[in-house]
């Protein structure tokens, strides 16, 4: 038999994501410190909150919503996705369906107008959901949601498990604190690559007393390794899917990669990487005849 086990690209098997939710206009600061660690950054945005371009932060506020020019200053960096939050943050479960639905194509409909991109991923507002609400998202053409829970793992969502996205930990918990060195120092098995997936919200740091400099604390030392992949939650979405549509002989001596996304796993014949459209011979079954 032979033993197959994906990677993440270019043969690495850690891979680190990043989620924050409102589109508040302490995102700003975050992006420019994202940038400079060489990270990617999902932004969840609800497009019925940004502000007018007059409006001024207040000094006991932590946060406002972003201006839309604000916003699309940071989005002219590819490195960052756009996702949804909901037009108007509600609790999706609580309100009548039709409602729902109006909400989250409407903000998925605006964020791509005023952005140019397409919006496919989301991210529930205050965490809420429900069956009905995972069969909107998907109706509505969301291919990921995720959580506000913590797994306190390095999982990877299973195919059917894409709607309920449980990040691994919030960037200001002991959660964070246990995996964080873990993933840095650690190095995963042949059979299970790591997701260390850290979401948050930008208003968290502007509560601490050295303010963006604390984000900094907890980010940088995952900075710049080179057995990491960083990408944004869209990129691991497609990665992982892309993988999974490989279609192998039934005896896996060869492996064809139907989609445009070049793929990489190990095996007990090596490693091996399988471009868009491409066949690739793994081995000879007559070696072993």
């Amino acid at each position: 038999m032979n033993f197959i086990n994906f990677l993440f690209p270019d043969f690495k098997k850690k891979a680190f994501t990043l989620s924050f939710d409102d589109g508040t206009d302490g995102d700003v600061a975050l992006g420019e410190l994202f940038d400079e660690l060489g990270m990617k950054c999902t932004f969840n945005l609800c497009s019925g909150n940004f502000v007018p371009e007059d409006r001024v932060r207040r000094p006991e506020e932590l946060a406002i919503p972003l201006k839309i020019s604000e916003a699309k200053k940071l989005f002219e960096n590819p490195n960052f996705e756009i996702a949804s939050h909901g037009w108007h943050h509600p609790f999706l479960s609580q309100i009548p369906a039709s409602d729902a639905i109006h909400d989250v194509v409407t903000d998925r409909r605006t964020l791509e107008k005023t952005f140019g991109r397409f919006v496919r991923g989301f991210a529930y507002p205050f965490g809420d959901r429900s069956t009905e609400v995972y069969d909107i998202l998907r109706l509505a053409g969301f291919v990921y949601a995720r959580s506000v829970g913590r797994s306190k793992d390095f999982y990877v969502p299973a195919s059917d498990g894409w709607l309920d996205w449980i990040p691994s930990a919030h960037y200001f918990d002991e959660d964070f604190d246990r995996l964080a060195p873990k993933f840095v120092n650690e190095t995963p098995s042949n059979e299970k690559p790591w997701l260390f997936y850290v979401w948050g919200h930008s208003y968290e740091y502007r509560a601490k007393e050295n303010g963006i400099e604390a984000a900094r604390e907890r980010f940088e030392p995952l900075a710049h390794l080179d057995d990491v992949w960083y990408a944004t939650n869209i990129e691991i979405h497609d990665y992982v899917e892309a993988y999974r549509k490989l279609i192998f002989y039934a005896d896996s001596t060869h492996v064809y990669n139907p989609t445009l996304i070049p793929v990489y796993f190990n095996c007990n014949h090596g490693q091996f990487r399988v471009g868009p459209g491409e066949t690739v011979k793994i081995y000879d079954l007559s070696d072993y005849d």
